[in-house]
């Protein structure tokens, strides 16, 4: 029995003795290998110990251990951002170059629609004051001065028709038509043609059961003669209205 146990003892202690052995080396072996490391960091060059101080910062920031890549992609990311704002400043740059090309067109573009707004309003108020002096002269046929009644209605009309000067009229009586007063641009030229006109309104007076014969009135006006900028229009534009009244 003695034996025996001395032989079980004998066998643990071999156990025992080999178990410590093994825990022993691997000991020595962990301990070796950061002693190791921590040599090959201190000795490391500027660059490495950079490289490695990077590594563990990209590691510790993504989570994931052994993560070499992240910092050269930070790196490479704001590289690339860099770039890409360097190419927007350059589109901006050709942008304003685009732009200040494209100015002078646009420009025309739009003084030709103001232009275009003005002559546009300008003819309908000469409607307008073509149609008012065609009454006036129309129901004048017992007035001794017909032509300055309808040149002083028409420019009460149109005040925005400016100078007067610019302004002509015409009226015409019968059938066919035929002028008493061409062209009078003034209040002076138009009254030297009242006692033509007046006459003319006599002998178109309406017969019993007969049919009114035609009082007209034809207004021009020039198209761009309110526009202080370039204008669009050639001097020989004339804007021009017609209405004719039966005399009354």
């Amino acid at each position: 029995m003695l034996r025996k146990s001395l032989a079980v003892c004998s066998n643990v202690s071999v156990v025992v003795g080999c178990g410590a052995t093994i825990t022993l080396k691997t000991a020595n072996h962990a301990l070796s290998t950061a002693q190791r490391q921590r040599t090959s960091r201190a000795d490391a060059p500027p660059s490495a110990k950079t490289a490695w101080i990077r590594r563990n910062e990209t590691s510790t920031s993504n989570n994931e251990p052994g993560n070499v890549e992240g910092a050269p992609m930070n790196i490479k990311a704001l590289a690339g951002l860099r770039r890409r704002d360097d190419g927007s400043n350059g589109e901006k740059g050709t942008a304003i170059i685009e732009f200040a090309f494209l100015l002078p067109v646009l420009l025309l573009v739009l003084l030709g629609a103001v232009q275009f707004g003005i002559v546009l309003a300008n003819y309908v108020m000469l409607t307008n004051a073509t149609s008012v002096g065609a009454m006036q002269f129309a129901i004048s046929r017992s007035d001794t001065s017909p032509a300055s009644d309808a040149w002083t209605a028409i420019t009460n009309a149109a005040p925005s028709l400016t100078p007067t000067s610019n302004l002509e009229m015409t009226l015409s009586v019968g059938s066919p038509l035929t002028a008493c007063v061409t062209n009078a641009n003034s209040l002076s030229s138009a009254a030297a043609a009242d006692t033509t006109c007046a006459t003319a309104l006599t002998n178109a007076a309406p017969s019993t059961g007969g049919t009114l014969l035609p009082a007209s009135v034809t207004l021009t006006y020039p198209c761009g003669t309110q526009l202080t900028w370039y204008n669009f229009w050639s001097s020989s534009c004339k804007l021009t209205s017609t209405i004719a009244e039966g005399v009354q």
